[in-house]
């Protein structure tokens, strides 16, 4: 059982939780939207849309070649897009297709399902905080919406022993790729173009990072003792914005960057939320390992070993 489809595998996690896994010796079956070549001889590129019922008549000679899937790909939120016309997408790709994976991963014999999810922050309610796997759902968002949704889904194959699958949640993922919308990668960005860092309020909006090799790894520790059920997981660190942009400043030294205080009030500030990672603690042995300081370093010194393929979206 070292075979595994690792779904939307050029992206932020995708990418990181790939790269751990052939660190470790898995033959990685990953898929994108876009045609991909190897840089790795434990890689395997497939292509595979989820918003594409053609392509999707693949999944069975896909799944043909693999023990284990982890089902990461997704529509991502897009800032501002909330409308119809985004939940229908978000259904589409990340419900529907979800469901239709699930089908045939259970009819093709995969022997274990490992279902990425969302953040805790914008999937559940925060009345009781550190926010645990049993907090209720409160999406704040057609994304989340949507994942919450083929979590249901994810838990029911499971539950009626059509599929054994544990789904994964993690606040703040960063990583060697990905968006650079979110608040960490842009930092990263400005300071690398020489530009400053820009701070709402006090810079006190307290957040925790979760680097993509403890998300791999937590991947890993789910196939390999066969995980069922609901996991969240974390970085080790607690940081507020004005430490985050400290430490990029300390990574990335000599740009001519500064923290700029904007005057603007951050409508986050004060708001803090603690997600428990106390079961994986306890049932999958689970410790996150990259502070955030070394999780960035690791981005400052990547070289060609995390250039996996060639060809990405």
């Amino acid at each position: 059982m070292r075979r595994v489809l690792v779904t939307g595998c050029t992206g932020l996690v995708g990418h990181g939780v790939t790269l751990t896994l052939l660190e470790r010796g898995w033959q990685v079956f990953g898929s994108s939207r876009h045609p991909l070549r190897a840089r790795h001889p434990g890689f395997h590129p497939v292509q595979l849309e989820l918003n594409s019922e053609e392509s999707l008549t693949a999944l069975p000679r896909i799944l043909k070649e693999v023990d284990c899937v982890i089902h990461n790909a997704a529509k991502l939120p897009v800032p501002g897009e909330d409308d119809d016309a985004s939940w229908e997408e978000c259904y589409r790709v990340n419900v529907a297709a979800t469901r239709r994976l699930l089908i045939e991963s259970a009819s093709r014999g995969v022997m274990r399902f490992v279902y990425i999810s969302a953040s805790p922050n914008g999937l559940l309610d925060h009345s009781s905080n550190p926010v645990s796997e049993t907090a209720l759902y409160s999406p704040r968002n057609a994304y989340a919406a949507s994942k919450a949704c083929a979590e249901v889904i994810c838990r029911q194959f499971d539950q009626q022993g059509r599929l054994p699958v544990g789904v994964l949640r993690f606040p703040a993922p960063y990583g060697y790729r990905g968006s650079r919308t979110a608040v960490l990668p842009r930092f990263v960005d400005r300071v690398q173009r020489g530009e400053p860092i820009t701070l709402w309020g006090s810079g006190e909006r307290q957040q925790v990072f979760t680097f993509v090799e403890d998300i791999g790894q937590a991947c890993i520790k789910m196939l390999e003792l066969g995980a069922r059920g609901v996991f969240q997981i974390a970085g080790p660190d607690v940081v507020t914005m004005k430490q985050l942009a400290a430490a990029v400043l300390t990574t990335f030294p000599g740009t001519g960057s500064r923290i700029v205080y904007e005057g603007k009030p951050d409508p986050q500030e004060g708001r803090e939320v603690l997600i428990s990672i106390e079961k994986a603690r306890r049932e999958l042995g689970f410790e996150p390992s990259v502070p955030l300081l070394a999780g960035l370093q690791k981005i400052a010194q990547a070289d060609e070993s995390v250039a996996l393929f060639e060809g990405a979206d």
